[in-house]
């Protein structure tokens, strides 16, 4: 496809450099792989998961609903809650101006207490709510435990007996700033993952490496001269393996990974350092879609309720905030897959970004082995060398010393030295006609030193 070709990178991006260290290990690729042997890298399968059958629901009053409820007034109690007032109780813990949504701790304490009001007053799901009202209002006219007492008059405090919904937009309220908060950092790891993948010389570098090498070791295809490297078929290149000349094993990343280090050590080892941090980061990170529905859903339900108002309003300006900065991001990222020669139609980023990760720490592991193989190679030659000078001095000094060569002092007493200077036979005798170099101070050493005075 000529007009995908020309909006990526590689149609804007002609370099030689990478090229013609190509063809320089031309020989060694030939000798390496006589043949193509490039593989489509497998997929596994993943398989759906049946369906659990789902427990049945547990009746109102049995013991667990009930020792559920029972544990949530006592720490509503604890809490300093007055529970034989259900209605204040309610009112107090959904009074939105009761907390600052701000303060963390409050935030956290309100969380807390929504909890308790819900375990307290409502079944675990919500389809059981109506049939558990309607137990509830059948057993009014009866007396009732506290617990199920407590649950009727706090349900009956809310308009429509619907105090689920209550207690979900108060928890809306209170997580509103940590949700948009949380979807706005997820779109910027994407943006600057992003970014990092746009402006990495050294990515360029490598990829141009792997697609002349490609193209060398299926020369004899005909017509399978590529014009590009996409990042989902980077993984075959570990995968494509033959037997180097000195009879080991070897792959075609290790073939790249070793002319990259000739060419420009410094770009092959820095392509792991500049881009694995903010790869790293995204590879967990959901599309905000989640997070928009869920804020979507709050902003109608809130609505509905005049009491909620201001919060519709909160909702629906972090909900434009969020859209507003999703589709600038998404652009981006479009803009740099398309490059890098994915389709535009590519909705989902993540593969394109694991599968680059993936070939980041497959290749900067090549790099580290290739440095310490050197490093090896190197010391060798080091202890080699000082091997063989050792052996040299070794040699040298069980040859005989010429008798005129200078003393060692080292093994020179000191009562020989100054029996030396009184005879005049250190620095020659008075008669220098008769004077022979080192023939009075020789006479003087003795395999044993002489003994002290």
């Amino acid at each position: 496809d000529k007009a995908a070709y020309q909006a990526t990178w590689w149609a804007k991006n002609q370099s030689t450099i990478e090229r013609e260290a190509v063809v320089q290990a031309l020989p060694l690729i030939e000798n390496i792989f006589p043949a193509p042997s490039v593989n489509a890298p497998t997929i596994a399968r993943k398989q759906s998961k049946g369906d659990e059958t789902q427990a049945p629901p547990p009746s109102v009053f049995d013991s667990d609903r009930l020792q559920a409820a029972a544990f949530a007034l006592r720490s509503l109690r604890a809490r300093g809650y007055s529970v034989d007032d259900p209605t204040g109780v309610v009112l107090q813990i959904l009074d939105l101006d009761s907390f600052d949504d701000d303060d963390e701790d409050e935030l956290d304490k309100k969380l807390e207490e929504l909890k308790m009001l819900e375990q307290a007053v409502l079944p675990t799901k919500a389809e059981d709510d109506s049939a558990e009202f309607a137990k509830l209002q059948s057993a009014a006219s009866r007396p009732m435990q506290d617990e199920a007492k407590f649950a009727f008059q706090a349900r009956k405090a809310v308009p429509d007996s619907d105090i689920r919904a209550e207690i979900h937009l108060v928890r809306a309220y209170a997580t509103l700033n940590a949700r948009i908060d949380e979807a706005t950092e997820r779109l910027e790891r994407k943006d600057t993952a992003t970014e990092a993948v746009h402006s990495s010389d050294e990515l360029r570098f490598v990829l141009r490496l792997a697609l002349y090498t490609g193209n060398v070791l299926n020369h004899s295809a005909p017509g399978r001269q590529a014009a590009g490297v996409k990042v989902s078929g980077l993984a075959t290149l570990a995968s494509t393996k033959a037997t180097n000349p000195n009879g080991n094993l070897t792959t075609a990343l290790d073939l790249i990974a070793s002319i990259a280090r000739d060419v420009d050590a410094e770009q092959a080892r820095n392509l792991k350092p500049l881009l694995y941090d903010p790869l790293d980061a995204i590879k967990n990170d959901e599309p905000i879609d989640d997070v928009l529905t869920s804020l979507q859903s709050d902003m109608n339900l809130a609505q509905k309720r005049t009491k909620y108002k201001d919060l519709a309003q909160r909702l629906k300006t972090g909900i434009d905030q969020l859209k507003s900065l999703k589709i600038e991001v998404d652009r981006r990222t479009r803009d740099v897959l398309v490059s890098f020669g994915e389709k535009a139609s590519t909705r989902d980023p993540r593969p394109f970004f694991a599968a680059l990760l993936d070939f980041i720490n497959s290749f900067d592991a090549v790099i580290l082995r290739l440095d310490q193989q050197e490093a090896e190679k190197a010391l060798e030659k080091r202890q080699n060398a000082a091997r063989k000078r050792r052996l040299l001095r070794k040699a040298t000094s069980k040859t005989d010393s010429d008798p005129y060569d200078a003393p060692d002092t080292k093994h020179l007493s000191l009562l020989a030295v100054a029996n030396a200077v009184k005879n005049h036979s250190l620095f020659g005798s008075a008669n220098r006609s008769t004077y022979r170099p080192g023939l009075s101070i020789t006479s003087f050493y003795d395999d044993e030193p002489p003994p002290e005075d």
